[in-house]
């Protein structure tokens, strides 16, 4: 008895040490980290919008919103949206992959994102606006998964920088309508667009 009553001691403190150790403020649930930082833990399922902000208040302390965590918006199936600014000055994130469910994204949403090396464009996206990724120079890699490509508001979405060195890559079978010169992505990725190579290993399950 003596030892039901210690394991469930043990499971009841370690769930109140991690309930200390995150907490929730409108959608988004975040995790200290270091110092007066902390990371986006995760994301409510139910969430449609979502801004990430530069910092949070809790219990009366202002936290450094430094870090999105592994897996933060796995499961949020109902983001549609990523408003203005959301990512503004995040300049540790290093790769990001917008999710097939987000429709739209805010002006100059990765704002200064300048660590930002790879870039994976969900398939719902149908425009990207001015300034998206306003000087995120560190960008290589771009993977579109829209099988018609998204409309580009101007040549203004990705740095010159980046629009003269990065490689597109986008579904196969796709590829004569992103190289079309008629528009901006055939322009501005010119001979550096080439279509998502996939491995396939395949095992006999016999020695026949």
């Amino acid at each position: 008895m003596k030892r039901i009553l210690l394991l469930v001691s043990i499971i009841l403190g370690v769930n109140v040490l991690f309930a200390q150790n995150t907490f929730t403020i409108g959608d988004l649930t975040y995790k200290p980290t270091t110092g007066n930082n902390v990371k986006v833990r995760s994301c409510s399922s139910s969430a449609t919008s979502v801004v990430v902000p530069s910092t949070v208040d809790y219990n009366g302390m202002t936290y450094n919103v430094t870090c999105i965590g592994e897996d933060a918006f796995s499961w949020c199936t109902g983001l549609t949206s990523v408003e203005s600014f959301a990512f503004y000055y995040t300049t540790a994130l290093t790769s990001i992959v917008i999710p097939n469910s987000v429709t739209s994204m805010g002006w100059e949403v990765f704002y200064n994102c300048s660590s930002l090396s790879s870039v994976t464009i969900g398939s719902g996206i149908t425009e990207l606006s001015d300034g998206t990724f306003y000087d995120c120079n560190s960008i290589q890699n771009i993977i579109c998964l829209g099988t018609v490509p998204p409309s580009l508001e101007n040549s203004y979405v990705f740095p010159s920088s980046v629009v003269s060195t990065a490689n597109l890559n986008v579904p196969c079978g796709a590829l004569a309508a992103y190289s079309d010169a008629s528009n901006l992505w055939g322009q501005l990725f010119a001979g550096r667009i080439s279509e998502i190579a996939y491995t396939i290993n395949a095992f006999a399950n016999d020695s026949a």
